[in-house]
């Protein structure tokens, strides 16, 4: 196999990643639903045990519920206000609202990976044009 062919293989073996990190980071983005109200929430220390994290207080109708982070919380010192999106039939049900939290970072990666896959591609195929 000749090097046109080798750079369209991993082309398309990149495109196919960049896909997968891209789709997924929509499937974690979903979170976020139509008609949930977004408020302010403010992060607090978790301790249960001997495990000590973050979690996110928020404030619906005088009462306080908690979400804990999806990503591991406990390696670094959040402060400040974060937004909270909840369901209002059901404030218990509620997401941190950040570009992190609705997958924004595996959106942007597999749109880099998809990237690379269509610059190679255009390499691998103006190989195939020279060679021809």
């Amino acid at each position: 196999m000749n090097a046109s062919g080798v750079l369209l293989i991993i082309a398309a073996s990149f495109g196919g990643l960049g896909a997968v990190f891209w789709l997924v980071g929509f499937a974690v983005g979903r979170g976020r639903r139509r008609g949930w109200v977004t408020t302010n929430g403010r992060w607090s220390r978790f301790r249960s045990g001997l495990t000590r994290s973050w979690q996110v207080e928020y404030t619906v109708d005088g009462t306080v519920h908690r979400i804990m982070p999806l990503m591991n919380a406990a390696t670094f010192s959040p402060s400040g206000e974060i937004p909270v999106s909840y369901d209002p039939a059901e404030p218990r049900r509620a997401v941190i609202d950040t570009f992190y939290h609705r997958g924004g970072l595996l959106k942007v990666l597999g749109a880099v990976v998809v990237g690379i896959a269509v610059a190679l591609a255009i390499i691998g195929l103006t190989l195939v044009a020279l060679d021809s």
